[in-house]
């Protein structure tokens, strides 16, 4: 009989009257606490600056993000590395 594969629950979160994305999570049914849990920081522009990842279980990581005018996207910068 094969094995039955475990749930997961993924939530999003987003801001009311932007709509920008604000946390993700996911939470396992076998985990002791949640897998994924992603923090977005905006600015006004709506561009990502920032992105933590705080799981319950397992080290989190931080990233920024730095923009320009001419081009929409310059480069991903590792600002802090793994957390934990």
């Amino acid at each position: 009989m094969p094995a039955l594969a475990s749930i997961a629950v993924d939530t999003f979160l987003k801001e009311i009257f932007t709509r920008r994305m604000k946390r993700t999570f996911v939470k396992a049914e076998t985990a002791t606490g949640t897998v994924w849990d992603r923090r977005y920081e905006h600015d006004a522009a709506g561009n990502i600056l920032n992105l933590l990842d705080v799981p319950q279980t397992g080290a989190g990581e931080k990233q920024c993000f730095s923009y320009d005018k001419p081009m929409p996207f310059l480069s991903r910068l590792q600002c802090v590395g793994r957390l934990g």
